[in-house]
């Protein structure tokens, strides 16, 4: 998992090979972010060697910040999900405008 941030938004990549998306689910609550998701065994298989992780995962994460809930855009592609949370604006930094005596 990576998570970064610029002005506006906090950005976070997971690895989920093998993750359909009806097998994620995402909650987002205040500034904790809850990923669920899983990867079915196939039916019928006699392995002779296994290397791959099968079953179901859950990573709770607490963001830096609290983050805009209605407003996260999260795409599974290539294996990766991605995840835009965008910042609540007065979480936002802003810049201060000195005033003149």
């Amino acid at each position: 998992m990576s998570l970064w941030a610029d002005e506006e938004d906090l950005y976070i990549e997971v690895d989920t090979p093998g993750v359909e998306e009806k097998d994620v689910e995402l909650t987002v609550h205040g500034d904790v972010l809850t990923i669920k998701a899983g990867r079915a065994e196939p039916e019928g298989r006699k392995y002779l060697f296994n290397g791959r992780a099968f079953g179901r995962f859950e990573r709770t994460l607490r963001l830096p910040e609290a983050v805009d809930s209605e407003k996260v855009d999260a795409t599974l592609s290539g294996g990766v999900l991605r995840l835009t949370l965008p910042r609540k604006a007065e979480a936002r930094p802003r810049k201060i405008t000195l005033k003149g005596s």
